[in-house]
């Protein structure tokens, strides 16, 4: 039991870890909306299978579920993207806050390319799980 619970609790650490720092701040520090997150990269990461590796072209219901949960991932890193360029036509060039989407935004990547790595921590989560054993 203390096993498992020590897992689990090394895997919420690591998840939170990823989001802080490869997202911004308006996901991270919403409780909320990271659980659903977290919830969302399980469905992908239980979608992966050896059959959906090798014959991803092959129609199921795992595949339709894997691409419904990274939809809606795409859809609140698009919203906090978005949220985030909107105040950054409200405040002032010393206010804005620094984290991985505003370094992005800054250097003046386009919207896909700042969903792209913010979507990242998919990899290093499946990568932290499977290295864990869990």
């Amino acid at each position: 039991m203390i096993h498992s619970w020590t897992h689990l609790l090394l895997e919420q650490l690591t998840f939170q870890t990823t989001i802080r720092a490869l997202s911004c701040g308006e996901i991270a520090d919403d409780h909320d909306l990271v659980s659903r997150i977290k919830k969302l990269y399980d469905k992908l990461d239980a979608g992966t299978t050896p059959v959906t590796i090798l014959m991803p072209w092959l129609p199921s219901w795992t595949m339709v579920n894997k691409l419904w949960s990274t939809k809606k991932i795409y859809d609140i890193i698009v919203k906090a993207v978005k949220q985030r360029q909107a105040l950054l036509m409200k405040i002032e060039e010393g206010e804005k806050p620094q984290d991985t989407m505003q370094l992005l935004l800054d250097a003046g990547d386009d919207r896909m390319a700042v969903v792209g790595v913010s979507a990242f921590p998919v990899l290093l989560i499946s990568v932290s799980r499977h290295g864990l054993g869990v």
